[in-house]
């Protein structure tokens, strides 16, 4: 019984970064697809930083739109980083409306998270 409940347990810690970090990019993908995504450009257009990332992505089809939103949550995640190096401006990040700023880092911080402990169990395996 004591051999089971561990085993169960090794394959929970070893499934929750996982699925951490999937509802990061399920995040992403609904802020993508959805309503909200003209309203995030829209607040951003005056930044250097969503020029170049229209550049670098584009802005048709899904993968290119969801790699755009992902950018846009690394800026609104640490913004000051950003706004001294002149990629962003200020007021932009204010534009921003709070609930989908939140959403935003929230995707970043599920990711984080999953991918740090993904690392940790596969060190912890090694």
């Amino acid at each position: 019984m004591n051999n089971s409940w561990q085993l169960a347990w090794e394959i929970s810690l070893r499934i929750l970064p996982f699925l951490l970090g999937l509802s990061g990019v399920a995040l992403q993908v609904q802020l993508a697809c959805s309503r909200h995504y003209p309203t995030i450009i829209k607040s951003l257009e005056r930044s250097l930083a969503l020029e170049r990332l229209k550049f670098m992505w584009g802005e048709h089809g899904f993968y290119s739109r969801l790699s755009l939103v992902s950018s846009i949550a690394a800026l609104a995640f640490c913004p000051q980083h950003f706004i001294k190096r002149k990629l962003l401006h200020p007021d932009d990040i204010k534009r921003l409306p709070h609930p989908i700023k939140k959403r935003l880092c929230i995707s970043i911080w599920l990711l984080l998270i999953g991918v740090l402990g993904l690392t940790a169990s596969y060190f912890k395996s090694s």
